[in-house]
C-alpha cells in the first residue's frame, strides 16, 4: 500500500507541523453570528437606564421636591438673617457696655500723700449713675453675653463699696444670663452671701463653684467652701476640706 493511502490506527489525523522559528501562529477569530450581534446591540445601556429612571422619578415628584428644596433654602436664609441680626445685637450691646462701664469709679482706698481725698458724695453719684447705665444695658440687650457682663460689672462695683445687698441682686441677674460672665457670677454671688452672713446659702453657692472648677480655681473654691463651713459651725466638713 502506498504512503498516501495508508490509514492511521484509530482514525487519528496527523498532527499539524510545528511553526518554524520566528514565524507567528495565525490568530483564529471566532465568527459571531449576525443574530447574536443584533441582540447585543439591542440591550439597553445600564447607565442610561438608571439615569432615565432617576429623571423619571424626579419629574413625577417635581412638585414635592421643589417644595422641599424651597423649604430648605428658606430655612438657610432665615438662619443667615438671624445670625447677622444676632451679631449686630452683640456689637450694639458691646458698644453700650463700653460706654456705661467707663463711668464706673475706681475702687476706694487710702489717698496718696499730696492728693486731695475724693468727695464721697460725688463718688456715690457717679457710681449710681454708672450702675443705672449698666442696668439699662442688661435690660435692653437681654439674652446676650454683654447683658450678663453688664450686671456683673455693676455688682462688682457695688461690692467694692460694701453695698453687698445691691451687689447680690446684680450677681444673681448675671448668673441667670449667658456666657462666661454667668458662670463667674456664681462665685461673686457666693462672696456676697458670705459677706451678708448668709453662710448656708454661701456654702451652697461655693459648692456649685467647686463642682464646676478645675485646677487652681477648684483649689480656691475648696478653701472658700472650707472657710464658710467653719463660719457656719460645720467644723468636721471644714476640716475634711482643709485636709
Amino acid at each position: 500500500m502506498s504512503e498516501e493511502s495508508e490509514e492511521l490506527p484509530g482514525d487519528q489525523t496527523p498532527a499539524a507541523p510545528a511553526p518554524a522559528a520566528g514565524s507567528r501562529r495565525p490568530v483564529i477569530k471566532k465568527r459571531q453570528k449576525r443574530k447574536d450581534r443584533q441582540e447585543e446591540l439591542e440591550q439597553p445601556d445600564e447607565f442610561v437606564e438608571v439615569g432615565g429612571t432617576i429623571v423619571d422619578w424626579v419629574l413625577e415628584r417635581g412638585k414635592p421636591i421643589g417644595i422641599g428644596l424651597g423649604t430648605i433654602l428658606a430655612g438657610l436664609l432665615v438662619v443667615g438673617v438671624v445670625q447677622r441680626v444676632d451679631s449686630g445685637n452683640r456689637m450694639d450691646a458691646a458698644e453700650a457696655l463700653f460706654l456705661a462701664k467707663k463711668d464706673l469709679p475706681g475702687a476706694s482706698g487710702p489717698t496718696a500723700p499730696g492728693l486731695e481725698a475724693p468727695d464721697d458724695a460725688d463718688r456715690v453719684k457717679k457710681l449710681d449713675s454708672a450702675v443705672a447705665a449698666l442696668g439699662v444695658v442688661a435690660q435692653e440687650h437681654a439674652g446676650t453675653p454683654q447683658a450678663a457682663l453688664a450686671a456683673l460689672h455693676a455688682g462688682s462695683a457695688l461690692y467694692r463699696e460694701g453695698r453687698y445687698e445691691e451687689a447680690l441682686a446684680r450677681f444673681e441677674a448675671a448668673n441667670a444670663g449667658e456666657g462666661p460672665a454667668a458662670a463667674f457670677a456664681l462665685n461673686s454671688k457666693a462672696y456676697a452671701l458670705e459677706s451678708l452672713g448668709r453662710t448656708d446659702e454661701a456654702a451652697t453657692a461655693f459648692e456649685g463653684v467647686r463642682a464646676a472648677a478645675r485646677g487652681g480655681a477648684r483649689e480656691q473654691a475648696t478653701l472658700d467652701l472650707a472657710r464658710v463651713y467653719e463660719a457656719a459651725g460645720k467644723a468636721d466638713q471644714a476640716r475634711a476640706l482643709y485636709e
